[in-house]
Order: structure tokens, then C-alpha cells, then sequence
């Protein structure tokens, strides 16, 4: 069995020890908690970045409809420009048609309207108030014939003349309407382009967005595992730290045996060196020896 003194010395270095693990178990809470406080600032800025991207999401949804919507437009009315155009190729290949109707016709009759009205007027006159013979009759029925021929095909090119004047107004009306189409797809066009730069710039966020959530990702799974092995630590530590406890108390107990031991002896040795002088005996002295055997042995 180990003397007091090295027990003593043993005592000391396991407060020792048991300080330094105390220290320690204070440091790695200390630190877990810099690590929970670190954790918790990044798990804010998370949820931060993660509700922004969803916003940031959302907007470009957004964008993208419009610019579907104002795309679909944009092809809508190339087609109803693409129509607008069509029609007035046909007004133009119309009035062309007309046109050259009207020249064969004047190139046929090759007189004036009023002209040959007052012309058939005099012959009908002529042939009302002129006795005329069976011949000169008929001659006269004949050139009134030809000449109301002429006629209506003069006042045909007449009407054809007004119907170019009112197809020449559609096709005007007709360009008014393609400028307007052609104003809105311009303007279209260039709401276009800005949607599609808003687009292309939330684009860039987003992915910076996202990186900076990687990253913030990475790092809190960095705090948590350190947190993890804190706690391990801290566990382990705690265990030793009960270990040192425990062996302190069993040098104490041990402690005190010894010195409990020692006293007895001290205790012993004075009685029975009473004994050998023939003092009488205190009662506990007295009892000490008989519990140890020592009274009988020495008086026999």
C-alpha cells in the first residue's frame, strides 16, 4: 500500500489534472456555443437568401410571361400586317385592272361624254322633227344606236374612275391601319428587348443568389459538424473528467484508510507500551487491542 505522502502527491496531481480537464470542458463549451452563435447568423442569412431567390424566382416567372404574352402579340399582329399588306396588293392589282379598262375604253370611243350626249340629243331631234325617207330613217336609228353604245361605255369608265377613287381610299385607310400596326410592333419590339434585359439580369442574380446559398450551405454544414465534434468532445471530456473524479475520491477514501491505519498504530504501540510499563489501559485502548488480538497474545 502506498504511504500518505505519495497519496498526497497523487491526490494533487489528479486536482490537477481535474482542473485542466474542467478548463478544458470550459473552453469547448465556450466554443460550441461561438460555433451555435456563428450557425444561427448563418441559418438566418439561409433563410434570408433562400425567400429572396424564391421572390427572385417568381419575378422572372413573371417577366417571362409577359414576354410571352407581348411575343404572341408581336406574331399576331405580323399576321394581321402580312393581311393588311395582301389586301392592298390586291386594291393596287385592282385599280391597275380598272385602269386599263378605262383606256380601252377611251381609246375605243376615243369622244367626250357631253359630246356625244349632245350629239345623240341632236339626232333624236333631228330624227323627231325631220321627215326622213326609209333610208335616212334607219341611217339615223343606226348612228343613235352606235353613239349610246359609246355612251354607256363612257359612263362605265365613269364608274370605274369613282370605284378606283374609293378603292384608292381603302388603300390609304389600309396604310394608316399598317403604320399603326407597324408603331405598336416597334414599340412591342422594344418592350421586348428591355423584358428580355431584365430577364437576362435577374438571371445573373439568381445564379449569384444561388451561389451565395451554396456557400452559406457549406459553411453551416461546417458549424454543425464542428458543433457535432464539440459535443463529442465535451462527452468524452465529461467522462473523463468523472473518472478523475472518481479516482479522486478513491485516493481520498484510501487517504484516509491510511491515516486511519497509521492513528491505530500510533494508538497500538502507545498501549502496549503502557502495558509493558503496567499503566492501566484506557477503555478505547483497551478495546483496540482485543479487536486486533493484541491483549491475549500479550498477556499470554
Amino acid at each position: 500500500m502506498k504511504s500518505l505522502s505519495e497519496l498526497k502527491n497523487e491526490l494533487e496531481r489528479i486536482e490537477k489534472q481535474i482542473k485542466l480537464k474542467e478548463s478544458e470542458i470550459q473552453l469547448l463549451i465556450e466554443e460550441k456555443k461561438r460555433a451555435q452563435g456563428e450557425l444561427k447568423e448563418l441559418l438566418r442569412r439561409f433563410r434570408e437568401k433562400k425567400s429572396k431567390l424564391v421572390e427572385l424566382k417568381s419575378k422572372r416567372r413573371e417577366l417571362k410571361s409577359k414576354l410571352r404574352e407581348k411575343t404572341d402579340c408581336i406574331r399576331k399582329l405580323r399576321e394581321t400586317l402580312a393581311d393588311k399588306r395582301k389586301q392592298v396588293g390586291e386594291n393596287i392589282r385592282e385599280i391597275a385592272k380598272l385602269r386599263r379598262t378605262i383606256s380601252s375604253i377611251k381609246r375605243e370611243v376615243k369622244a367626250d361624254l357631253d359630246q356625244l350626249i349632245k350629239r345623240i340629243e341632236e339626232l333624236e331631234w333631228y330624227y323627231q322633227t325631220t321627215p326622213l325617207s326609209r333610208e335616212e330613217e334607219k341611217r339615223v336609228i343606226a348612228k343613235i344606236g352606235s353613239l349610246s353604245k359609246k355612251r354607256k361605255k363612257l359612263e362605265q369608265a365613269i364608274r370605274f374612275e369613282e370605284e378606283i377613287l374609293k378603292i384608292e381610299r381603302r388603300i390609304e385607310d389600309l396604310k394608316d391601319e399598317i403604320s399603326r400596326i407597324k408603331s405598336d410592333i416597334k414599340r412591342l419590339s422594344s418592350e421586348i428587348e428591355q423584358l428580355k434585359s431584365e430577364i437576362t439580369s435577374l438571371n445573373e442574380t439568381i445564379i449569384d443568389q444561388s451561389n451565395m446559398i451554396d456557400d452559406l450551405k457549406s459553411k453551416i454544414d461546417y458549424f454543425k459538424e464542428l458543433i457535432r465534434d464539440k459535443n463529442n468532445k465535451i462527452s468524452k471530456a465529461q467522462v473523463e473528467l468523472m473518472n478523475l473524479k472518481a479516482r479522486k475520491n478513491a485516493v481520498i477514501i484510501l487517504m484516509n484508510r491510511v491515516k486511519r491505519d497509521e492513528y491505530l498504530n500510533r494508538v497500538v504501540e502507545r498501549a502496549l507500551e503502557k502495558m509493558r510499563r503496567g499503566n492501566k489501559l484506557s477503555f478505547d485502548e483497551f478495546k483496540l487491542l482485543m479487536e486486533l488480538g493484541l491483549f491475549e497474545k500479550k498477556v499470554s
